[in-house]
């Protein structure tokens, strides 16, 4: 039941976002077109045998749309990247930067304006030939929203050597160093968690409110329906509160998700990708 609801919603966000570029026959070509610049990165400028290699998806987007992070909130799709390697060569999962909230009608969806680098680690296999030419190609799919939705999708490639030695790419690392100090920390401590009828309720690790004076927080689950992301999260002491999403039932016993910790005094904002387990009440 639960994966066919959320199957529905996806097909239901699909349907709206191409409603809306239907909905803008009257507005100028021009203005659709070029919404989203992409470009595929790698930090080595070579492939070292049974190394891993990072590599880089940028989107740059025009003034005031944004893209999706891999919760999209209310509305939105998440922007996916389907890798073409060659054999025996893997792609890992993308590292998300901290999205930013956006709302969305009543509703609160996270994404990105401006440009986003996601970082995807590529493993090269043990036995790959030193000498050849290796093309990384991948088909990068986006949805871009303003007062419209957009879909947008490219294919992306570039080519590097294998070789034993694989040194940085300088003219890359400005942009790796931004990517990286975009993520959030890792925390080795999960958080403790109980699932109401209407509510749950996060036990937060005391390493994320420590030093800080009047701390405010707000967790952005991975799971698209587990809470109301609109609804206000309000935080006693390391506890914080958060109101159900309309898919009830029982939640997963470990789920994860990304906390966002402010002073209200200003002065300190941390980020940290947490894991939550949680106790049925």
């Amino acid at each position: 039941m639960f994966g066919e609801i959320l199957a529905m919603r996806r097909l239901a966000a699909a349907a709206v976002a191409a409603l809306c570029v239907h909905g803008t026959a009257m507005a100028a070509q021009g203005d659709l077109d070029n919404l989203v610049t992409a470009r595929l990165l790698a930090e080595p400028t070579a492939l070292a045998p049974g190394g891993e290699a990072w590599l880089a998806v940028e989107l740059s987007m025009k003034p005031g749309w944004h893209t999706y992070w891999r919760n999209p909130g209310d509305s939105g799709q998440p922007t996916a990247i389907n890798w073409i390697l060659p054999k025996n060569y893997r792609a890992g999962a993308i590292h998300w930067p901290v999205p930013r909230q956006i709302p969305a009608g009543i509703g609160v969806s996270y994404g990105y304006a401006d440009t986003v680098a996601l970082l995807v680690p590529l493993i090269v296999p043990k036995l790959a030939q030193t000498g050849a030419q290796v093309e990384i190609a991948a088909t990068v799919e986006w949805l871009v929203c303003k007062e419209i939705c957009v879909p947008g999708e490219v294919r992306l490639s570039l080519k590097l050597p294998v070789a034993v030695s694989a040194p940085p790419d300088t003219a890359a690392k400005t942009l790796f160093d931004k990517a990286r100090a975009a993520l959030p920390a890792e925390l080795a401590a999960p958080a403790k968690g109980k699932a109401g009828e209407s509510a749950l309720v996060l036990e937060l690790p005391d390493e994320t409110l420590k030093g800080i004076a009047a701390p405010q927080a707000v967790f952005m689950p991975f799971d698209d329906t587990l809470i109301d992301h609109a609804a206000p999260q309000t935080l006693k002491g390391a506890t914080l509160a958060l109101k159900r999403g309309q898919v009830q039932g029982k939640p997963p016993a470990e789920t994860g998700g990304l906390l966002l910790v402010e002073d209200k005094a200003g002065g300190i904002s941390r980020a940290y990708n947490l894991s939550v387990q949680f106790k049925t009440e």
